[in-house]
């Protein structure tokens, strides 16, 4: 057999193999464009993000609809595990109660993120609690060092466990 033929599959696979390097590469170099800001020795990272938003009112609503999409999608979580709670098998019945308490215990450290930072003096936020990282979006034009140090204690004290602190910022400039 002629190596001729087996020539267009090892340069398309060459191809291939390239392609995704530089993929790769271009992820990485897109997920470390963020600055961080107020990164200590042992302590959590912090993520700062600037957004331009949508015209002042609509700008308002992103809030809004992820708001009600996070309370749709938690009443589904909630229905789906009420089922599993009901399980005759112990084993899915324990492992739903778990899930169960893990929702709650997000729950309420989302609201209780949100909660104080408003009592802070931001305007308008939504948190989301992972076990990797904390996201708090904020409505602001900017913010300043104070401010950032604020949103990273308020998380602290309230998450316990080590996370990455994401603080973005929404605005339409408006």
């Amino acid at each position: 057999m002629s190596n001729k033929r087996y020539r267009p599959y090892f340069f398309g696979g060459v191809t291939c193999y390239l392609i995704v390097i530089l993929a790769a590469v271009f992820l990485f170099h897109a997920k470390s464009s963020y600055s961080e800001v107020g990164t200590e020795q042992n302590s959590r990272e912090i993520i700062f993000k600037s957004e331009l938003g949508e015209p002042a009112e609509n700008g308002r609503n992103y809030f809004v609809n992820y708001r009600l999409k996070r309370e749709e999608y938690r009443e589904e979580s909630k229905e789906m595990l009420k089922v599993l709670l009901q399980s005759d098998v112990a084993k899915n019945r324990e492992e739903a109660q778990t899930r169960w308490l893990e929702l709650s215990k997000k729950m309420a450290q989302e609201g209780e993120i949100e909660n104080i930072l408003k009592l802070k003096g931001f305007e308008d936020l939504v948190a989301e609690v992972n076990q990797q990282a904390v996201k708090v979006v904020l409505f602001s034009p900017s913010l300043t060092t104070e401010e950032i140090n604020t949103v990273k204690n308020v998380v602290k004290d309230i998450v316990a466990q080590e996370a990455i602190i994401e603080v973005l910022v929404k605005y339409s400039g408006g």
